[in-house]
């Protein structure tokens, strides 16, 4: 799903993505209890901006992966952060080989 944003900010389609997934958790006002319907599902996380990454950028996007996937208990795999990409024309073969490595990390 892309998610248009600017430095700082978080994305409107990112929260509703995340707000849907909330209700696959039952119980999760005891942690001890709670039960999630996508319990141990593989996740990935793949954010790619025309700015540089890291604070008060992409970390917000991979803050909230990271807490969200906690949450749904689902299994955090594969990670991509690619910066200075504003079009696929930007696109290198460096590029197109960590989207390879990310695919096999999120399918194992």
């Amino acid at each position: 799903m892309p998610a248009p944003s600017t430095p700082g900010a978080f994305p409107s389609q990112l929260k509703l993505l995340i707000d849907r997934h909330l209700c696959l958790v039952r119980g999760f006002e005891d942690p001890e209890t709670a039960v999630s319907h996508i319990d141990g599902t593989r996740a990935g996380v793949l954010i790619t901006c025309a700015w540089p990454t890291g604070e008060g950028n992409t970390d917000i996007v991979e803050e909230a992966f990271k807490r969200t996937a906690a949450f749904l208990m689902m299994e955090p795999k594969a990670k991509l952060v690619a910066d200075g990409l504003s079009g696929p024309d930007q696109l290198s073969d460096e590029h197109r080989e960590q989207a390879r490595e990310f695919a096999r990390q999120l399918v194992g």
